[in-house]
């Protein structure tokens, strides 16, 4: 498991536009930490920061395991889009990010792997056979596969109907129970982040910055139609009208 410390003075984008100053958080060990923010708030900006896409930036992020410092964390990244490659079978695509670390699929394994997540059967069809909740479905099984200590999730469920992104939601909290990644999680839902995190981390408008941590205290599993979740959603949103737009001035 992966601490993740995250120091940002400043980032800015080649036409001088700033993305983000003076965010700073810690993500804990095995910690599921969700990203809420306005529309162009710099969330992907900042997950791609985290992941070593894009070093450009004036500031510090840090990585450390529960024994002592960890300079490249194993990392898995699921993006808005599935992005599996269209010419490989689904066991291709989720041999192709073993490779690198020197592991290989059985069939044995690769069948329980499919059944766990719904897709049994489906180890040699192409992309394109696949609907677009079975897509997601790969790209979430292929994101632990490598049993990461840190997984960054970019709106993962965005643009799926209810019943799969339901479905896809359960998921994920079952297999990162299992592994205890360090998780952070983009999403624009407040529903979706009260669901899945054990703490919310709001951004404000461009340029971004953490205006409120806060603590989600609810039993799992959760879902969005919980009471637990409803309430916790409405009580934040009572205090605090504008916080989905990047505003704590209390009401």
């Amino acid at each position: 498991m992966t601490r993740i410390a995250v120091d940002i003075r400043r980032k800015a984008y080649k036409n001088g536009t700033r993305a983000i100053e003076q965010l700073a958080f810690t993500a804990r060990p095995g910690e599921f930490v969700a990203l809420v923010g306005p529309s162009g708030a710099g969330k992907t900006t900042l997950l791609n920061l985290i992941a070593g896409l894009d070093h450009d930036m004036d500031g510090m992020i840090y990585f450390g395991t529960t024994d002592g410092p960890a300079t490249e964390p194993k990392a898995s990244f699921m993006f808005q889009e599935p992005r599996l490659m269209p010419w490989l079978t689904v066991r291709q695509n989720l041999e192709l990010v073993l490779r690198p670390h020197g592991k290989t699929l059985d069939d044995d394994t690769l069948n329980k792997l499919l059944d766990s997540v719904g897709l049994g059967g489906c180890a040699f069809m192409f992309p394109d056979q696949l609907s677009g909740g079975m897509k997601r479905r790969v790209a979430l099984l292929r994101a632990f596969i490598i049993e990461p200590d840190m997984l960054l999730m970019d709106e993962p469920f965005e643009s799926l109907d209810q019943p799969t992104a339901s479905h896809l939601r359960e998921l994920l909290q079952d297999l990162w129970q299992r592994t205890r990644p360090t998780v952070l999680f983009v999403t624009h839902s407040l529903h979706e982040a009260l669901a899945l995190a054990d703490r919310v981390l709001f951004l404000s408008a461009r340029p971004s910055r953490v205006i409120l941590d806060f603590s989600v205290q609810a039993e799992r599993p959760r879902d969005l139609g919980d009471a637990t979740v409803r309430c916790l959603h409405d009580a934040l949103l009572a205090r605090y009208p504008r916080l989905l737009e990047g505003i704590v001035t209390p009401d």
